[in-house]
């Protein structure tokens, strides 16, 4: 109940002036509906337990007698009285709908405001903490999560209506009688004792339907990410993999949630309506009167049902709170791994010399060392191949050399200035990274290019031509030419040198080439490289490949096993030994 209680006040405290607004149009909203509550009586004339109708003349009883009294003489006839339920009703059904636009309001604005939260903390975070999470956990926690967060100051509200009804329908009960009034909170009281337990039922088969959901929506992921390799799988009598086993596991979780639901309401439904008819019955024996006993089964369908409602809400609110316990943790875990702001860089004159000594590096949970003890310099302006097996170190490497995150060991020296952790941030802004699938977004050529920095047209179509790719843009339109969702509307090949360019039209001090060219063919993998050449002098470069020929053009080359540096010199001078040796022997 506590974590319940924070979540609550956490949604509310988000949007305090939306939550004012539409906490104020919940109230003229409960108020209008026992205006309407009252004219109903109004309409059912006399002996329907209001003064207008009682020949001695008495005022109604209750907290709400005077209000009665007033409708029951604006009632005097058939006319009237319909005029008065008919405005009475379009002014619930106007603030009605006045409610719900602003509570979507703020649910959009809460939903927008928690996936922003978390975006920024996770994109501000060292990287060693963002990417240490699981990709799909951290894709369901900016998507799927949030929409049901986003519910919380909605939920609240409609708790707080839900128990303001109950209320106004309970006082408006006592114009009747307020001795039956007493019977049915006794019946409502008998009932919500096994609500309990189905409220603890509910609230467990919510967190397994929640968890199962976000099975499927993780298996979906790699699925669409894996489409083409599945065709040839079905056409092989396979495919699909295990959709249909979590498909069906979510389904059978979502009924199992609503089955229990269902008998809860049954349970409600039942007790409600055996605990009012005993109340009638028993004010029948009492001698009250018929319209009277019409107008307390009328308050009291609004009233049970309300307070029904309200335990349904505050156990999905609990339910909910769980979840914002887990999401709450993986934010506070970002902020608390939150780099320094970068200071402002001024622009290098010249390409940076990068030294590396003694670096070493660990990733969290690991059996060792991704990179042990390597020692290397890149001379300025000079391009620094970098090879190895799967698994030597190669980008962790580059990560560390491109300031992504500090070495657990050693120095980072940059024109023989040795970098702390907070100067990694204002270094990687003059470093630009290009890889074998970096990010492409729906939209121009020139979005994709430029990621939000101001970059002049002329550099585009420079970096383009380098890239060997600046005719087929032409060809598509120029530089306002749709890329398409991912760039799906572009081949492997274009996509990636789509990538190179936008790394290129960066100006960069220090250019990192983690496979860039891998999807090209080796005519104009060849013909990317010359033109990267002349790039030297004014850049330094770190190029990471699994091909020879993808480093035929550099000065220095690196030979990474197991993450310690196996062998490093000039690449006319690397032996036919080792690694080198090998890749030479196998034509690679």
């Amino acid at each position: 109940m506590k974590s319940a209680i924070l979540f609550m006040r956490r949604s509310l405290a988000a949007s305090p002036g939306r939550v004012a607004r539409a906490f104020l149009l919940l109230l003229m909203l409960t108020l209008a509906e026992g205006a309407a509550l009252l004219a109903i009586g109004a309409v059912l004339g006399a002996g329907a337990g209001v003064a207008g109708a009682d020949p001695s003349g008495a005022a109604a009883p209750g907290p709400f007698g005077w209000a009665a009294d007033a409708l029951a003489r604006l009632a005097e006839g058939p006319g009237p009285a319909a005029a008065l339920l008919a405005v009475a009703l379009l002014v619930r059904a106007g603030l009605a709908y006045a409610y719900a636009a602003a509570s979507a309001e703020l649910t959009a604005a809460r939903l927008h405001g928690l996936r922003a939260g978390l975006f920024e903390a996770a994109a501000a975070a060292r990287w060693s903490a963002a990417a240490g999470l699981p990709r799909n956990r951290l894709h369901h926690a900016l998507s799927l999560a949030p929409m049901r967060l986003s519910a919380g100051a909605g939920m609240t509200l409609r708790l707080a209506m839900a128990l303001a009804s109950a209320a106004l329908a309970g006082a408006l009960a006592l114009t009747v009688d307020a001795a039956l009034v007493a019977l049915v909170a006794l019946d409502a009281l008998l009932i919500g004792l096994p609500m309990l337990w189905f409220d603890r039922r509910v609230a467990a088969r919510a967190r397994d339907a929640f968890a199962r959901t976000q099975g499927l929506y993780d298996h979906l992921g790699r699925y669409l990410d894996n489409l083409k390799a599945d065709r040839f799988q079905r056409a092989r009598g396979g495919g699909a993999g295990a959709f249909h086993p979590a498909s069906r596991a979510q389904a059978e979780a979502s009924k199992a949630l609503q089955m229990v639901e269902h008998r809860s309401a049954l349970v409600r439904q039942s007790g409600a309506a055996i605990g009012l008819a005993a109340a009638l019955l028993i004010g029948a024996s009492w001698g009250l009167p018929m319209a009277d006993a019409a107008l307390l089964a009328l308050l009291f369908l609004r009233l049970l049902p309300r307070l029904f409602a309200a335990h349904g809400i505050l156990q999905r609110i609990i339910a909910t709170a769980a979840e914002w316990d887990g999401f709450e943790a993986q934010r506070l875990a970002f902020e608390a791994a939150a780099e320094p702001a970068p200071a402002p860089a001024a622009p290098r004159e010249a390409a940076p010399e990068i030294r590396a000594e003694g670096l070493r590096f660990a990733w969290p949970g690991a059996e060792g060392p991704a990179v042990d003890n390597v020692s290397l310099t890149i001379p300025a302006g000079q391009a620094m191949g970098v090879i190895g097996l799967s698994g030597a170190g190669k980008t962790t490497l580059a990560d560390l050399l491109s300031g992504l995150m500090p070495a657990d060991a050693g120095r980072l020296l940059v024109d023989g200035r040795a970098l702390s952790p907070a100067d990694l941030p204002t270094w990687r802004a003059g470093v630009a990274y290009a890889s074998r699938d970096d990010l492409l977004t729906p939209g121009s050529v020139a979005d994709n290019l430029r990621l939000g920095v101001a970059i002049p047209e002329a550099r585009l179509w420079d970096a383009l031509e380098l890239a060997g790719f600046a005719a087929p843009v032409q060809a598509m339109g120029g530089l306002s030419a749709q890329v398409g969702e991912r760039g799906d509307g572009l081949s492997a090949g274009q996509r990636q040198r789509l990538c190179l360019a936008r790394a290129v039209a960066q100006s960069p001090s220090f250019l990192v080439l983690d496979e860039a060219t891998s999807a090209l063919n080796p005519v104009d993998e060849a013909a990317i490289c010359d033109r990267l050449s002349a790039l030297r002098g004014g850049t330094t470069m770190l190029v990471i490949a699994h091909r020879l020929s993808s480093i035929a053009w550099v000065d220095r080359v690196a030979a990474l096993e197991a993450g310690r540096l196996a062998e490093e010199g000039p690449r006319e001078g690397m032996t036919g030994r080792g690694l080198w040796g090998r890749m030479q022997a196998a034509g690679r």
